[in-house]
């Protein structure tokens, strides 16, 4: 069942085009002997603005990159940008959101979007 950011239930007709569309950005699921890994999956452009009101999801991350890098350098136990990434955005429990940027100016640009949202400086935080 899709559930919109802002609540809404789409109905069966508005999930079959949903899904169709999500068909189209899929550009891979990886294969881990021979099983798929659901938990990571490759998009092509443009996906996260055609879904931007269903990235619903427990630790779900989305890391936005200036062109494809190898996987090993995907590290999702770590809050850092892998090399050629602009931006990563990680949902902790389908609720709470971070975004991490390697330009500031693109934080900055977010601020001005989301302003009842929270700064924090993680060089000072525990772990």
């Amino acid at each position: 069942m899709y559930v919109s950011s802002d609540g809404k239930t789409l109905k069966e007709h508005e999930r079959a085009q949903l899904d169709e569309q999500y068909s189209r950005f899929l550009l891979e699921e990886l294969e881990n002997n021979g099983r798929i890994r659901l938990d990571l999956k490759l998009f092509d452009r443009g996906f996260l603005l055609a879904f931007r009101n269903f990235p619903m999801g427990d630790w779900t991350r989305f890391y936005l990159l200036e062109q494809r890098i190898p996987l090993i350098g995907i590290e999702p136990w770590k809050n850092e940008l892998p090399p050629a990434c602009t931006l990563l955005i990680a949902c902790v429990d389908a609720l709470y959101w971070e975004v991490y940027a390697r330009d500031p100016t693109l934080l900055s640009q977010l601020r001005k979007r989301f302003p009842s949202a929270s700064v924090r400086d993680l060089e000072n935080s525990v772990a």
